[in-house]
């Protein structure tokens, strides 16, 4: 128990974290709490600290902390001081104050603790009570309260402190009164007179040199040195403002709609990120200072880029008022708060939801993220504040996107642990997913021609090499790093491109019907088809396998250069899946193609089926377990086969699905599509079990590695996921 006078030693261990509790006495309560590695917790008697690593979806509150003097009936404030301690300010409404310490000069209540050898005033006049309690960088407690006489004080004001803690300011809150009183003396500096609706806002500038408050309308910029008006931002209903987090530059937000940023003390608009809309009564500055974020009325948040005034991405996760708006430490996620008391969190960078958290039922008013730490801390109207875990329950790592649509949906290949993604106008990237980690940057493949997709690149089976094409030629980088080692040469453009199943051999068609093979830099022809060469690949066994615009399937063998077969496929062919055991095929056709895959047997070199079943497009094929493979469609299904093309089994989702997986176990088919969820079935049954949303865009491809699921978005990024399989108490939202 802290007894006013004490010092907070126990803040200086670094490895605990601590909030306060009024007593009923207006004493403070300290409650130190285990780092978030501990997977045992103290406990105050409304709070808990869940394990690292919780696997619900809809997080609660690590910490609550609830206050018991009558007083203090609404938190309105909570931050993270520097050291990654918490500060709690509550304003509390008028009532009888019962139990205080009392002042001997002034008889009224007291609470005060000793700040760097003197004393921090604190005083409670009997009608009203403002207290603010900062735990500072050197491991005392601040607390300081003020009333002034002349601001009226029906409900409380708001209140700010500068960042070197010399001067204290409040706004009243009718938002007619604003004032400044030094922290030292608590002697008053200065009042000012304002004009609003009674939406407040109050804030300093980084470097304490600057002060802008509102009543709700305008907004007044002060010299905190002198104590005077210098610009004036006119409204109207300007309801949030924001100081850059190292410059002298204040992001408003209003009730009409509109964003801006000013430069001060000039009060000149920088820049107009938009200027209609919803009622913005939340914004946020990004710590790196590259964006800004916007809390609306109708939920939505949107992300701005600072120098160029680009909407980013924009969402509507909390399907509520936003009242506050936070991003973490490293700029990666956004925390937005509302009216109903929830709080979800989203990647900063492409909007996709990351966690909800679980609430009161009080309007979250405050929000910040501990410094280098993923717990949010939030305060809200019912008295109340909570710490949160913020990290998802289920993604471990992701990297950035390509850009916001690279528009592939398919690949060579299925997914694996080497993945090249292409992104159309962009670099292509080379990642090891099992390391997470980008492996090369190689220039994009060249298109054919307007409105045509280019050639899907190449890696080879170790990932040592990826095949690019552009133009005539195909160009061979090593990986890691970029370094070209090889250029093959056609004499018209390159349609396709692929690796041997082992080492470095490639295989490559053009337009113009060439089909060459490349072993250790020497190229040979193998076939002159009449028309283009669509697709082009390795069975196991070695042989090469073409496809033409002919709708003819060709197999070569590249050591004497026979053609083994050619079948009728009776479609333009464009994507190759072989099998194994290198005895089956499925052969995906073409997007402008009309109809199913075709499953094709080269030891008998004939069509064994027409895989009919899907209504409209297919996009991928996988060979999961012995001879049996998944196809995923645009129908938003996964159908299963055996190696005979019956059908087994069917997944029926809700969007079109790119790709498909078994999970380790066997127990469980995953697929990934346009709506960004993933979805869990029952291999057997068939049965829809979880669903969990994983990218804002689509999901168009996955794999395993280990028990960790790797997923590839629309926007060429990846994200690593850890879903136990067996989901015992598994917390992804269940189907009925």
């Amino acid at each position: 128990m802290l007894r006013p006078g004490s010092e907070c030693s126990s803040f200086t261990r670094s490895p605990k974290r601590a909030m306060l509790k009024m007593q009923p006495r207006g004493w403070l309560r300290l409650l130190c709490l285990p780092p978030r590695s501990s997977r045992v917790a103290q406990r105050s008697s409304t709070a808990r600290w869940p394990r690292h690593g919780d696997t619900s979806v809809r997080r609660t509150s690590a910490a609550t902390i609830r206050p018991q003097h009558r007083s203090c009936s609404r938190a309105r404030c909570s931050r993270y001081g520097p050291s990654g301690r918490v500060w709690r300010r509550q304003v509390a409404g008028c009532g009888r104050q019962r139990g205080r310490r009392t002042d001997r000069e002034s008889s009224q209540p007291t609470i005060g603790l000793r700040r760097s050898g003197t004393r921090a005033g604190v005083r409670c006049s009997p009608r009203c009570r403002m207290a603010r309690r900062c735990i500072t960088s050197s491991g005392r407690l601040d607390v300081w309260s003020r009333h002034a006489p002349t601001v009226p004080c029906e409900s409380g004001p708001l209140a700010a402190v500068a960042p070197d803690s010399a001067r204290v300011a409040a706004v009243d809150v009718s938002g007619a009164i604003a004032a400044i009183w030094d922290a030292r003396t608590g002697a008053l500096v200065a009042k000012f007179e304002l004009e609003g609706p009674g939406w407040t806002s109050l804030g300093f500038s980084t470097d304490g040199r600057w002060l802008a408050m509102s009543g709700g309308d305008h907004v007044s910029i002060i010299d905190a040195d002198h104590a005077r008006i210098v610009a004036t931002i006119q409204g109207p209903q300007i309801h949030a403002i924001a100081w850059d987090p190292a410059g002298p530059r204040l992001l408003t937000g209003s009730a009409v709609g509109d964003a801006s940023l000013w430069a001060m003390p000039s009060g000149a608009r920088v820049r107009h990120f938009r200027e209609v809309g919803e009622p913005i009564d939340a914004v946020a500055w990004s710590p790196d200072r590259t964006v800004v974020a916007l809390g609306a009325r109708d939920g939505a948040e949107q992300v701005f880029d600072v120098d160029t005034g680009r909407l980013i991405n924009q969402g509507n996760q909390l399907h509520s008022k936003v009242t506050a708006i936070a991003f973490d430490t490293a700029s990666q996620v956004l925390a937005a708060g509302g009216a109903s008391g929830a709080v979800v969190i989203t990647d900063a960078r492409n909007g996709a939801l990351v966690t909800d958290l679980d609430g009161g039922r009080g309007v979250i008013r405050s929000m910040q993220f501990a410094p280098g730490q993923p717990w949010l801390l939030g305060a809200s109207t019912e008295g109340t504040a909570r710490i949160w875990d913020a990290t998802s329950p289920y993604r471990r790592w992701s990297s950035p996107p390509i850009a916001d649509d690279c528009d592939v949906v398919t690949a060579l290949e299925p997914d694996s642990r080497f993945v090249a993604v292409p992104c159309p106008g962009h670099v292509t990237q080379v990642w090891d997913t099992a390391a997470d980690r980008l492996l090369a940057e190689v220039p994009g493949a060249t298109a054919l021609g307007p409105g045509l997709e280019p050639p899907l690149p190449a890696l080879s089976a170790l990932g040592e090499q990826v095949a690019i094409s552009h133009d005539h030629a195909v160009e061979v980088y090593e990986v890691p790093g970029n370094r070209l080692v090889e250029v093959i040469q056609h004499s018209s453009r390159i349609s396709a491109v692929a690796f041997s199943r082992t080492g470095h051999d490639v295989v490559s068609g053009a337009v113009d019907g060439t089909l060459l093979v490349t072993r250790s830099g020497r190229a040979a022809s193998l076939l002159a088809a009449s028309g283009s060469i669509d697709a082009v690949g390795f069975s196991s066994n070695g042989h090469v396998v073409a496809t033409d615009a002919h709708g003819r399937l060709h197999v070569i063998n590249p050591d004497s250069r026979a053609t083994i077969a050619d079948i009728d496929v009776g479609t333009r062919i464009g994507l190759l899946r072989p099998s194994p055991s290198g005895d089956r095929l499925v052969a995906i056709p073409i997007p402008a193609s009309v109809g199913p895959p075709i499953l094709v047997d080269l030891e008998q070199n004939q069509v064994v089926a027409r895989l009919d079943g899907h209504i409209g497009r297919v996009f991928n094929a996988r060979w999961v377990s012995g001879d049996r493979f998944l196809t995923t469609g645009d129908d938003g299904s996964v159908r299963m086969w055996d190696g005979n093309g019956r059908p087994v089994q069917t997944y029926r989702g809700s969007s079109r699905l790119y790709d498909a997986v078994l999970d380790p176990s066997g127990a469980f088919v995953v697929s990934g599509g346009s709506d960004g969820i993933l979805r869990y079935w029952d291999i057997v049954t068939g049965r829809a079990l979880w669903t969990t949303q994983a990218h804002k865009s689509a999901i168009v491809g996955l794999h395993f590695d280990g028990k960790a699921l790797i997923t590839r978005g629309f926007g060429g990024d990846l994200s690593r996921w850890r879903i136990d399989a067996s989901c015992g108490g598994c917390s992804i939202v269940a189907i009925p």
